[in-house]
């Protein structure tokens, strides 16, 4: 039994797999056991852009939407962008003297 697999009739040794230089054994072999059980390679699609969890628009720069240090601005939230830049630094100040203390 490898990784749960256990049908009997499919061989899945090693020593079976053909051997491409340029590709590692365990990927041949997982290839060639996705191949024998049928299982196809699906493509998944990117985002095309992030979402704002607070308005639901794209957070771009073009709908208003910021971000520093890993702290997102909103538009909709009803502060200017300086307001909440300076509330932001200050909370990342209070942060820093509390580690120190």
């Amino acid at each position: 039994m490898i990784g749960g697999f256990t049908d009997p009739d499919t061989d899945l040794s090693v020593e079976t797999v053909d051997v491409d230089p340029a590709v590692p054994k365990t990927t041949a072999w997982r290839r060639k056991r996705n191949a024998a059980m049928g299982i196809t390679g699906t493509y998944k699609k990117r985002k095309e852009h992030y979402s704002c969890k607070k308005c639901g628009q794209p957070s771009t720069v073009a709908t208003g939407h910021s971000q520093y240090k890993g702290y997102k601005f909103c538009p909709n939230e009803g502060q200017t962008k300086e307001e909440w830049l300076a509330a932001v630094k200050f909370q990342i100040l209070v942060k820093q003297v509390s580690n120190f203390g």
